[in-house]
């Protein structure tokens, strides 16, 4: 359990610093809001991971 829940942050913590960078230096509003829904289906499937048993 430990080993998915510090896997997890590294690679959401990845995706989002990924993803981010071009998003900031763009700074359009349609590629924000894109990336800000990638962002937030990679957190809710990695709580979604973390719930469901081993």
């Amino acid at each position: 359990m430990l080993f998915k829940i510090i896997s997890g942050i590294i690679a959401v913590g990845l995706a989002v610093a990924f993803y981010s960078i071009p998003a900031l230096k763009l700074l359009e509003i349609p590629m924000l809001i894109v990336v800000a829904i990638g962002v937030a289906l990679s957190i809710f499937e990695f709580v979604e991971t973390l719930r469901e048993e081993d």
